[in-house]
């Protein structure tokens, strides 16, 4: 695969970054940090967290609303933070894969997934373009995951991803609105990157309707969306469905080999989108 320079300083920023990880409404944590606390304090710390989140109008909603679509079904959480989705499905009947790019975030998974008796798998995403799962899903979930990088590079990780879910599967993603984005009055994703999720964040995306559609492209369908959140904008989510596998130099393609040294498009990678650490 042809990777230029400059997205090899994109992904490991973005590694850098994802080691702090979401875990109530305003407060992130190094999951370095919390595999040093003893099992009954990250026990404790994992609740608290959860008991914030899980409130109707953040995860509650759609922990709801899959909880009996997901029973059974084979799920990949991708970009899970603390396991708070991915736990939540387990623990009502989905077989469900934790997918990573921080080995340390993957280590503190399978402690928590252990202490809290949840069987799972994991997945260490070693290359944000090729993936090497041994079966498919029936469920991508990317709440907050699909955001974090400029459009390009991050259409290039779909097409990547996309052979691995059944046709007929569904992804559910979260994302924040063009509306948070305008109010905010960034001038660009790094800008907002900084607004919404804090130092060093390198970047982070908008979406609405139009553009989750150039996103996955023809072999997926959106089926419904909505805004919710502070203000009805804070986030927005959006429910795909996987209509076939798409063009057929694409099917069950385990990698994507496109030139990224200079991303095209109007949300192509500035240089100086690497923050200083």
């Amino acid at each position: 695969m042809t990777i230029g320079n400059q997205t090899v300083a994109f992904e490991h920023s973005l590694r850098e970054k994802w080691r702090e990880i979401p875990a109530t409404r305003h407060r992130r944590m190094f999951s370095s940090d919390l595999l040093t606390v003893g099992d009954d304090v990250l026990l404790e710390f994992w609740e608290r967290c959860r008991e914030e989140t899980c409130v109707p109008g953040v995860r509650g909603w759609y922990q709801e609303l899959y909880k009996e679509k997901l029973n059974g079904k084979a799920v990949a959480d991708i970009g899970p933070g603390l396991g708070i989705d991915g736990i939540w499905f387990a623990q009502h009947g989905a077989r469900v894969t934790f997918v990573e790019i921080v080995e340390d975030n993957l280590e503190l998974l399978r402690r928590l997934c252990r202490l809290k008796g949840i069987d799972a798998d994991f997945y260490y995403i070693d290359d944000l373009f090729e993936y090497r799962f041994e079966s498919r899903f029936d469920c991508f979930l990317c709440v907050g995951s699909l955001i974090n990088a400029p459009f390009d590079f991050t259409q290039c990780q779909v097409k990547a991803l996309a052979p691995f879910l059944h046709v007929g599967g569904s992804t559910l993603m979260l994302g924040y609105p063009k509306e948070r984005f305008d109010a905010s009055g960034a001038a660009d994703g790094a800008s907002f990157a900084a607004m919404t999720d804090g130092p060093r964040t390198p970047w982070i995306e908008w979406y609405d309707d139009e553009k989750i559609r150039t996103l996955f492209g023809s072999a997926f369908q959106l089926q419904w969306s909505r805004k919710f959140g502070s203000d009805g904008i804070e986030f927005n989510w959006f429910d795909l469905s996987k209509l076939d596998d798409g063009h057929p130099d694409l099917e069950l393609s385990h990698r994507t080999s496109i030139d990224r040294s200079r991303p095209r498009g109007s949300t192509a990678l500035p240089l100086d989108v690497v923050p200083d650490r």
